[in-house]
């Protein structure tokens, strides 16, 4: 959690070069974003910009999809039905902010459909993931076409 620094911590198993190549991407998804909007003075990225639960869905969203674009891997991530989204979106509260909101709303589901969101921008906007990093949270979430955002 530092400019230059990446962390990631692996189960051993038949999926470890798999999962290193993915959460290495992922991670520096994370780095790149945290480079331009920080979360946390402390690590050294400048001062720290409150993160709602929109940001959080955009920051994930894009390691997601960094990582599945550099290394498509047969790991499929969870599914998640229409139905089950739909009830998520009832449940969130999209204002809230900080590790506490992240802490509450955010789960394999709440990934997913930040990836939902960044591939809707992507493909609405004919451009790559590595340009979608250029472009700012409010962008990527407001702009990308995404029919349950609100």
């Amino acid at each position: 959690m530092a400019p230059g620094h990446i962390l990631v911590c692996l189960r051993s198993d038949a999926w470890s070069t798999e999962r290193l190549q993915l959460n290495v991407a992922h991670e520096y998804s994370h780095g790149v974003r945290q480079s331009q909007k920080p979360q946390l003075t402390e690590f050294g990225f400048g001062e720290a910009v409150p993160y709602t639960v929109r940001d959080f869905l955009v920051f994930e969203g894009l390691a997601m999809i960094l990582a599945d674009t550099l290394y498509p891997a047969p790991i499929s991530p969870e599914p998640v039905s229409l139905g089950d989204e739909q009830e998520w979106w009832t449940k969130i509260d999209l204002d809230a902010c900080g590790f506490e909101a992240y802490a509450r709303y955010f789960g394999v589901q709440a990934c997913e459909i930040g990836a939902r969101i960044v591939r809707s921008y992507i493909r609405t906007h004919h451009r790559t993931v590595i340009a979608a990093h250029d472009a700012t949270d409010h962008e990527l979430y407001w702009n990308s076409c995404y029919p349950y955002r609100k």
